[in-house]
């Protein structure tokens, strides 16, 4: 019984047996009805597939022979048949030198075998599609047709399984990162980000339109985030930012970033944006009931709203980008809330002359803000009773 050679190409044919990962797996219908099949047609009692690992011989499917059993590679037939490129038939075991003191053929009565490899589009055995009768006979060209084209869908299978293995991987991947597109993005950028995908563009074309922008941060935050840990501090922006997007959400707004303490969300709808202001200033309220009664303190905020036209456009390199809203709409916005006394909402009378009865005005004043000119008249707004 002579040992099976190793093929010239072994490192490189591991590798490529690896890629399938079809060792040591369950029995699949696609493989046994291709053995069955070889057994059929060729009119022998065995038949399996079997994968020439490293150091042992798996079978994968078999008629005759129990699949997920293995041998030793040392001794293994099919180890012989992967070491060379054309099909290997033995008519008679008993007179070839190779197997005639073999296991299988003094105790078990095998006399023929023919294997098939099963062959990698790049070229490498990495095991077969084999025939076995207990009795001497020859292969006819037929035959071994036969057996090749079987050989073939083997392999068929075996990529197609591959295939569907990495496509399902790709898929994930890809729903993963549509998650994580939604949840790390504002809503109109991933929204419009899907419409581009669709029609195969890499990028997000700059759009014009109207929008309430509206900026809320916390007060005093700096001096906050100085006395604690970074933990509490996330931990505590995370308590009031999660029922702020909520709410935003729920009156279809959406949160454009989160710039450290700072929101900055956009509404079409006016009237919405100022009740999405008057909830959070509730909700935060709630907050600043509870947080003392557990220990925690409290953080208070304030709010600015503006609305008119800006523009959403990408800013940035090739390699980065950031699709955002620029415009003199959103600057009066974020200085409207910088000007806002703490606890209060502060809108432009751009948003008030919109707003419908979604609030009170409690107090109209002129506000002189930065790179303005003139001075901008705001109101501080409350919910109407």
């Amino acid at each position: 019984m002579k040992t099976a050679p190793i093929p010239a190409d072994e490192e490189a044919r591991l590798t490529a047996l690896r890629k399938y990962e079809i060792l040591d797996t369950q029995a699949e219908i696609a493989f046994d009805e291709l053995t069955q099949l070889a057994a059929r047609i060729l009119d022998t009692p065995m038949s399996l597939i079997s994968i020439v690992d490293s150091a042992r011989n798996w079978i994968k499917s078999g008629v005759g022979v129990d699949p997920g059993s293995e041998s030793m590679r040392d001794t293994a037939f099919c180890a012989h048949a992967v070491a060379q490129d054309e099909i290997m038939v033995v008519p008679n075991m008993t007179e070839d030198e190779r197997f005639i003191d073999h296991p299988m053929v003094t105790e078990n009565g095998v006399r023929f075998y023919a294997g098939q490899q099963l062959t990698t589009e790049d070229g490498h055995n990495i095991g077969t599609l084999c025939v076995l009768d207990s009795k001497p006979r020859e292969i006819s060209p037929g035959e071994r047709e036969t057996l090749r084209i079987l050989g073939r869908q083997v392999m068929s299978q075996l990529e197609l399984r591959r295939s569907l293995k990495e496509l399902t991987m790709m898929n994930r991947k890809a729903l993963a990162l549509e998650n994580i597109l939604r949840r790390y993005t504002s809503r109109s950028i991933w929204e419009r980000a899907d419409v581009s995908a669709s029609s195969g563009d890499v990028s997000i074309k700059d759009e014009k339109a109207a929008h309430v922008c509206l900026f809320l941060d916390i007060v005093s935050f700096t001096r906050f985030a100085e006395t604690h840990s970074a933990e509490e501090v996330i931990a505590t922006l995370n308590e009031y930012f999660q029922p702020i997007v909520h709410i935003i959400h729920e009156h279809g707004g959406d949160v454009d970033k989160f710039v450290g303490d700072q929101v900055f969300a956009i509404f079409d709808d006016a009237p919405e944006a100022v009740r999405s202001a008057l909830a959070i200033r509730a909700r935060i309220d709630e907050l600043g009931r509870s947080r003392p009664e557990r220990g925690l303190p409290h953080m208070e905020f304030r709010m600015g709203l503006n609305h008119g036209p800006v523009v959403r456009g990408n800013v940035g390199g090739d390699a980065r980008r950031d699709n955002t809203l620029i415009g003199d709409v959103v600057n009066v916005a974020a200085r409207l809330q910088s000007a806002c006394e703490p606890g209060k909402i502060l809108a432009s009378e751009s948003v008030v002359e919109r707003m419908e009865s979604a609030a009170r005005i409690d107090r109209r004043l002129k506000y002189k803000l930065k790179g303005k000119v003139e001075p901008v008249v705001a109101c501080y707004l409350s919910r109407e009773d």
